[in-house]
Formats: C-alpha cells, structure tokens, sequence
C-alpha cells in the first residue's frame, strides 16, 4: 500500500487492464482504494474485476502500483484496488467529502439542545464540524445536514474529540440517514467532481453537492 499513500485525489493518473490503457483522474483515494474516472470509454468489467496496473507520478518520479480493477459505483467511474489490499469484514468505504454546509446537531439525550453547526467535511464513517465544542467527548447527537436543494442528510454521531476549533463526531446505526447509501452518494459527488472539474477548481465540491 505504500505506493498508494502517494497518491492523491484530483491526480491524473493512467490504468492498464487486458493492455488497455485508461487515462484518469483520482476522484478519491482510500488506503489501498481509488475511486477513478477515465477520459475514455470505459471497459466492460465482471464485478469482480480484472488485473490491472495504476500508474502516476509523485515529485517527478513515476509510481506503478499492481491491483485490480472493478465497477465504479457510477456508469463513468472504475475502483482500483492494490494488490496487497487488507479488507476486514463488512468494512464501510470511508471516502472523505470536503464539504462546506450549515446544520445543526442535537444530543440525544437533550433533544431539545440544538446547537447550529458548519462541516469542513464528510465521509461514511464520520464528519469533522465546527460549532459543537460545547459537547463533552462521548456524546451521542443527531448530526443533520442541510445540503443544497433541500438535500438533507440526518446520521447518529458520536463526539470523538476535539480538532482545534473543529469537532470530530464518528457515525454509529440508528440515524435517518443509511450508512451505506451515504457512502454511495458521497461517491457519486466525487465523480461528479472530478469529471466536471480540472484540478485547482477548489469551489466544485459545494457545486456538486
């Protein structure tokens, strides 16, 4: 995995598979997982996937990495994933969205405690937000969202800590809002992102959100 650490979102980057060369973009990267949307037409994959080498360059050298590649959760996005992949069971993707969006988180214990808050960012298996400093580490809220369009996204989180003037909240069940149909829109916004945008766009994501 450690060629992958190398690798960053919004990187070009190239896929071979079956000696197809796809030219991409890196919408996300997860550990030993990249989220990628090709230039070209996409090949046809089993949901299994196919061997296949990702190839990028990090400070001016070039970096290949041998893994498979899959089915994005998208008709216009591929998931690569290295070969030396460590997957535990019923592991939750864990894609992070930076997303600027106002909301407000209530303890569950004191619904009636509502404490307006913005996110610096997203993903499946939590948020990082400003706002909540207040909340002692260990409490259990329902964090709520407000996206545009009237998108709203309502999780049950836990406080995990403090992040200077940031609260770290981690995801737990219970919530309006499923875990995994989060993590897949979390996705469908990154390939969105990356497919609209060319890197140093940074204004795209709240677009596309």
């Amino acid at each position: 995995m450690k060629g992958m650490r190398r690798l960053q979102a919004r990187t070009t980057a190239a896929v071979t598979v079956e000696g197809i060369r796809l030219d991409c973009v890196a919408a996300a990267v997860n550990g030993s997982e990249a989220l990628l949307v090709p230039k070209g037409r996409l090949p046809e994959l089993p949901d299994t996937g196919r061997p296949a080498f990702l190839v990028f360059f990090h400070k001016g050298r070039e970096v290949a990495v041998r893994g498979r590649l899959t089915p994005g959760p998208t008709e216009t996005a591929l998931r690569f994933f290295s070969a030396d992949r460590v997957q535990l069971a019923n592991q939750r993707r864990a894609a992070r969205l930076p997303l600027a969006a106002e909301g407000v988180v209530r303890p569950v214990d004191a619904p009636e405690v509502e404490l307006p808050i913005s996110t610096r960012d997203l993903s499946a298996r939590g948020a990082l937000v400003a706002g909540a400093a207040s909340l002692e580490d260990g409490t259990l809220t329902d964090l709520e969202i407000h996206l545009r369009g009237g998108v709203r996204i309502s999780v049950r989180s836990r406080v995990v800590r403090q992040v200077g003037e940031f609260t770290a909240f981690e995801h737990a069940p219970g919530g309006e809002t499923d875990l995994d149909e989060l993590a897949q829109l979390i996705d469908l916004v990154l390939v969105e992102f990356a497919r609209r945008t060319a890197p140093g766009d940074g204004d795209a994501v709240d677009e596309a959100a």
